[in-house]
């Protein structure tokens, strides 16, 4: 008796060990899979951009005295840029013509003929040309926090990455409703923002595109909110978005291809009007590790601007000749 005990003791310990050790190398797996191992990539290596894929080439920078830059925008291929609460106005050779101040930071704008509109955290205003003010609109809730600014036929599109909504508003700043996106097979999770990133744009025929930054998809909305048409990017590789927000900032060169700028690993990056991956812009090199992504605008000779956060400086990147 006493040696069957003895027999079903060691078989219970020799049971615990393997267990044990089963769970061990499961767990050694797991982790392998997060952070070493056949699993693990380099992020080192992805930094590392092929020269034949680098299509611009660095011209000039415009040093900022600030605190922190806003938004960049090009009308009549002159620039326009924010830097705390101040407006620069600029020629495309990098010649200031005119520097505004107003009472607080402005995230974005955007420019007409017949005004400036300006983004702050939760309220837009618009200008004159001569900073006459046209119009004020009410603050929205202390959860907005307002991040893109569109003007397309005749209305005022304001991307509210706090709630997850594209506001529409009135020419006189009078609200004209709102939406908040479906998925690309009409699901109706709406936009996936888990931070303060959430730009739009409108290309050269008219289309509102919005950057759905959580499933890393490029969005195609009519003005009353209808999904029309999407591409969608993600991985690691030079070709896809990573992390959770990305791309951060997008905007469009006068031929409707793409430029995309993604924050973490800084890149900018020209896709087809289709959204097949082109070339690269300015590689991770160029940036601050873990830096924010910069606002991108175009000039009309494919001159790439862009308005980088932690250097505090307009940037400006020339096409390479073929």
């Amino acid at each position: 008796m006493m040696k069957n005990k003895g027999i079903l003791i060691i078989i219970a310990i020799l049971a615990m060990a393997i267990v044990a050790l089963v769970f061990q190398d499961i767990r050694k797996s797991s982790i392998e899979k997060r952070s070493g191992g056949d699993f693990i990539y380099d992020v080192e290596a992805y930094k590392k951009v092929s020269p034949t894929l680098i299509s611009h080439k660095e011209t000039r920078q415009l040093l900022l005295d600030c605190s922190k830059p806003g938004g960049v925008f090009v009308y009549n291929n002159t620039i326009y840029f924010t830097a705390d609460d101040e407006l620069y106005i600029i020629a495309a050779d990098g010649k200031q013509k005119k520097k505004l101040a107003f009472h607080s930071h402005i995230n974005d704008l955007a420019v007409n003929d017949d005004a400036i509109y300006l983004l702050y955290d939760n309220h837009l205003e618009a200008y004159s040309h001569d900073k006459e003010l046209i119009f004020n609109t009410e603050k929205e809730n202390e959860k907005s926090v307002f991040t893109s600014l569109v003007l397309k036929d005749g209305a005022i599109f304001v991307a509210d990455a706090g709630n997850k909504r594209i506001l529409r508003y009135h020419t006189d700043g009078n609200p004209a409703g709102e939406f908040e996106g479906t998925g690309a097979k009409g699901e109706n999770y709406g936009f996936i923002i888990s931070s303060a990133y959430f730009d739009m744009d409108v290309n050269g025929d008219n289309e509102l595109w919005i950057v759905n930054t959580g499933i890393h998809t490029m969005q195609h909305y009519s003005g009353n909110g209808d999904l029309k048409s999407s591409w969608k990017q993600t991985g690691i590789n030079i070709e896809g978005f990573a992390g959770c927000c990305n791309p951060a900032h997008f905007a469009f060169l006068p031929d409707g291809r793409y430029i995309t700028s993604e924050k973490g690993m800084v890149r900018v990056k020209i896709y087809d009007q289709k959204g097949n991956f082109e070339s690269v812009v300015a590689a991770p090199e160029k940036f601050m590790d873990n830096g924010h992504a910069p606002d991108v605008a175009a000039l009309d000779n494919n001159t790439i601007l862009l308005l980088d956060y932690d250097k505090k400086m307009l940037r400006f990147f020339e096409q390479l000749e073929k």
